[in-house]
């Protein structure tokens, strides 16, 4: 459904352009979290046999859904960036 033209002359452009900001920022702090708990796992060097095999593996597929949920987080700022300034052409507050 799409908004009617006062609808979209009321939308709140700041508030777009801070859930972008908050997404970017939740991307990079999951990043950051993700490489630090590579590296500890990737520190247990004297663990060996199949529970270190198991437990690669699981943790592997939870490093990539995390990195997953990180993508999900960037597209989502980069499309409140992109959004912000479209909106205000529309809402008359700028030119093309």
């Amino acid at each position: 459904m799409r908004p009617t033209i006062d609808q979209l002359r009321g939308w709140n452009l700041q508030g777009l352009a801070t859930a972008g900001t908050a997404a970017r920022d939740n991307a990079r702090l999951l990043d950051g979290s993700l490489d630090s708990a590579e590296k500890a796992i990737d520190g247990a060097g004297d663990w060996y046999g199949k529970t270190h095999d198991a437990a690669t593996v699981r943790t592997d597929q939870e490093f990539d859904h995390g990195r997953e949920v990180r993508n999900v987080f960037n597209r989502i700022a980069d499309d409140a960036e992109d959004a912000a300034p479209d909106v205000a052409v529309r809402q008359g507050l700028r030119d093309p």
